[in-house]
């Protein structure tokens, strides 16, 4: 049996340009993956899985016909005191609460109460035009169950 060397590169020519003008094949499984933190910043997937089984980071999805992205977002705003009010609070947990203030804590402070009529008919999420952000709404009667599930769990542990 005599193999025909036209039938053989014809062969060849037909399969090489099949991936050429099929590309999305190919691009498929080519994707390159990125992590980033919040600004940017490339990090390693390990790293980016760590931070995201914690509370403080959620991740967001990016993704085109070349590429992955996986950004870390805050899921809480972080701000910081002034020194004195800093010195100040963390004398009054640690006198009145006996709470060590050596070590890092994460404090959830409301500004002030708002009227009943202000809060939302029920709790829910509220995305921002673009839905790159959101904010927890919360009704006055899931806020005031809140409050006290938070009043027995702090009474318990006197």
């Amino acid at each position: 049996m005599k193999f025909n060397f036209s039938l053989v590169i014809g062969f060849f020519c037909f399969f090489a340009t099949s991936q050429v003008k099929y590309p999305k094949y190919y691009l498929e499984y080519a994707k390159d993956t990125i992590y980033s933190d919040v600004e940017y910043f490339n990090i390693s997937k390990k790293a980016h899985n760590t931070k995201l089984k914690s509370k403080l980071f959620s991740s967001v999805k990016y993704e085109n016909d070349t590429l992955v992205l996986y950004r870390l977002r805050q899921s809480y705003l972080f701000g910081e005191l002034d020194e004195l009010k800093k010195n100040q609070l963390f004398l009054l947990f640690s006198n009145r609460n006996k709470i060590d203030t050596t070590k890092i804590m994460v404090i959830h402070y409301q500004d002030t109460l708002k009227k009943i009529s202000e809060f939302p008919k029920e709790s829910g999420i509220v995305y921002n035009e673009d839905r790159t952000s959101h904010t927890h709404a919360t009704s006055h009667e899931d806020y005031v169950k809140h409050q006290i599930a938070c009043t027995k769990k702090l009474s318990k542990k006197k």
